[in-house]
């Protein structure tokens, strides 16, 4: 197995899917309801977005299983924490401190509370932070939902012969949402909410790690995402489990793809995809929904200039962040950049 080591294909991956990630944050829900191309383009991407990179972060576990396996509970825990909680707690709490100081000032005040930013209470700041909700910085939740699945992965490489507990965790925990009537916003608060495609990139890994299957198979998963997503999303299929199978033909094409492609496009994704931690925490929500928001519903700028312009922003403006701040240890620690 490939271990020590980055893997080419899902840097390449992550690289796409934190480019999808981007465009969700940037067609904020003033502008998708507006405009209808707006719409359409945040459908699919958020569809498909996180089931991609809890597919990958899967992939990534399955090819570290013998090393996890060899370490104990307290030193895995110390690594999973630095990695996850610490950036987490940081991140959060840093936004939250700007996000209450700007919301003072008169005149940003009041327009910070008409794009939805007002202040928060501390008491209800922390109880979101304990449960893995923040109303300023909501996508932190990934590295807090990453550090539980990645607890339960190690528990069941460590003490069993096979990943079956895993799947049926994961299983388990899908069926929950539907048996307590759990959308997916507030499924990661228990840990349910993308467990099952984490679960799906650990029983794929083997079957796709370094088995280029061709265009061919990349095209059929791409088929298959578009027609699902064109009948469930627009006939509205009344079997929600089958839902499940979306995310998972993107996340089937854009791991083939990843595997297929090569030279310039390559390395530019596998760049961004090592530097996924950077642009998925800085970008959001400054550059992302706030912008926006602030470009289309106070501005009056038009929808697509808004996301467009949010987006490169969202790209170039953490990368600035990490080329300033990289070279101070407490950085690279505190927002886990290597």
């Amino acid at each position: 197995m490939q271990e020590n080591r980055r893997v080419e294909w899902i840097d390449a991956a992550r690289g796409i899917g934190i480019i999808l990630a981007m465009l969700i944050h940037t067609a904020t829900s003033s502008i998708r309801e507006n405009d209808i191309g707006v719409f359409i383009l945040y459908q699919f991407t958020i569809t498909a977005t996180m089931p991609v990179m809890m597919f990958l972060s899967g992939c990534s576990v399955s090819l570290s299983r013998s090393r996890y396996s060899q370490m104990n509970f307290k030193d895995f825990v110390k690594k999973k924490s630095k990695s996850f909680l610490l950036p987490y707690l940081c991140y959060a709490t840093i936004v939250y401190l700007i996000f209450e100081l700007t919301s003072r000032l008169p005149v940003i005040g009041t327009v910070m509370s008409r794009v939805g930013y007002g202040g928060m209470h501390p008491v209800h700041f922390l109880i979101g932070l304990l449960i893995g909700q923040n109303e300023y910085s909501v996508h932190v939740w990934f590295l807090y939902s990453l550090f539980v699945y990645e607890i339960i992965s190690y528990l069941v490489f460590k003490y069993s012969k096979n990943n079956i507990p895993l799947y049926v965790l994961a299983v388990l925990f899908y069926l929950c949402q539907f048996i307590f009537n759990l959308s997916f916003s507030l499924a990661y608060l228990d840990g349910t909410g993308y467990l099952i495609y984490f679960a799906f990139g650990v029983f794929f890994t083997d079957r796709i790690v370094n088995k280029k299957l061709g265009i061919s198979t990349t095209v059929s998963w791409i088929i298959l995402f578009l027609a699902f997503m064109f009948l469930i999303r627009w006939y509205t299929l009344p079997y929600e489990i089958i839902k499940i199978l979306i995310p998972l033909c993107a996340c089937m094409a854009i791991t083939f793809w990843s595997q297929n492609i090569s030279g310039r496009c390559s390395e530019v994704l596998q760049w961004l995809g090592k530097r996924s931690m950077t642009l998925y925490l800085f970008q959001q929500p400054f550059f992302g929904s706030a912008l926006g928001t602030l470009l289309y519903g106070v501005l009056g700028f038009p929808a697509w200039p808004t996301v467009f312009i949010s987006f490169v922003l969202s790209i170039t403006m953490p990368l600035l962040i990490r080329q300033i701040f990289v070279r101070y240890k407490w950085f690279r620690t505190m927002f886990s950049i290597k």
